[in-house]
């Protein structure tokens, strides 16, 4: 929960958003994050901080999914 509750204020983006976020959605050399049918309908991006990239460079990626927060159990 950790690092979901950091993503989470570093980027500024609803939980929705994170619990859909996609390893393709998710550019770490530009630092972006591409956010697809947001609540409003319109697309758009939210940058990384360092500490984001860091993050993310430190997770392994799941090949049973293309979720990038799979195993967070939301209740």
């Amino acid at each position: 929960m950790h690092d979901l509750a950091l993503f989470s204020l570093h980027t500024g983006m609803s939980a929705g958003e994170i619990i859909s976020l996609t390893w393709a959605d998710m550019d770490l050399e530009q630092g972006l994050l591409s956010l697809r049918d947001t609540k409003n309908g319109r697309s758009r991006y939210a940058h990384m901080t360092a500490e984001i990239k860091a993050m993310f460079a430190k997770l392994p990626k799941d090949n049973h999914s293309d979720i990038v927060f799979n195993q967070i159990v939301w209740s």
